[in-house]
């Protein structure tokens, strides 16, 4: 079935899709991850090294500031975690965020940590909810080889969509499949 098909899918996203290869529905159920995350439990900032992935747990300590270049939107806060330690957050031309995060409120921080001589800073982190990062580490997020304009998460919902509108011919035996307890392709 041609991608056009599927719900969300127009011809802007399907040229899109066909700069990855993706035609039909069948190419999209086979366009492999490149790569999985998986979502590790929170860290303390004392406990990371510079330059690692890290999810960090903690409060924001005082409104989010927000600061207009002649190029760029920068936007500040700061993060005090469990134990007390403070780390520096930058978002760049995202003023949104602003408003996505309130003093007091406890958030996860998924991003990459720096150490800029001035102590250490988490740039553009991901922003999760406590409940919502329980869910993230219930599993493993598939990372996408991608083209602009798709991202990770519009990619994951047009082959959650095929999945759901094109039915899978197994061809394993039945006898194989139990006996080594794989999984029904449907």
């Amino acid at each position: 079935m041609d991608i056009r098909n599927l719900k969300g899918i127009g011809d802007k996203k399907a040229t899109l899709m066909h700069k990855l290869g993706i035609y039909t529905t069948n190419d999209l159920i086979n366009y492999f991850p490149r790569t999985y995350e998986k979502y590790d439990e929170p860290k303390c900032v004392s406990d990371v090294d510079a330059d690692t992935l890290v999810s960090v747990r903690g409060k924001i300590v005082k409104r989010p500031l927000l600061k207009k270049t002649r190029t760029m939107t920068i936007v500040t806060a700061i993060l005090v975690d469990d134990n007390g330690d403070m780390v520096h957050m930058v978002w760049f031309n995202s003023p949104f965020m602003t408003k996505s995060i309130s003093v007091g409120e406890t958030y996860i921080f998924r991003g990459i940590i720096r150490n800029d001589g001035q102590g250490k800073k988490l740039e553009h982190p991901e922003v999760i909810t406590l409940s919502n990062y329980r869910v993230l580490q219930s599993g493993l997020k598939p990372v996408y080889s991608l083209t602009k304009g798709i991202s990770n998460k519009v990619l994951s919902d047009c082959i959650r969509s095929a999945l759901a509108e094109e039915v899978i011919v197994d061809y394993m035996p039945k006898s194989i499949i139990s006996g080594y307890n794989f999984s029904d392709l449907n």
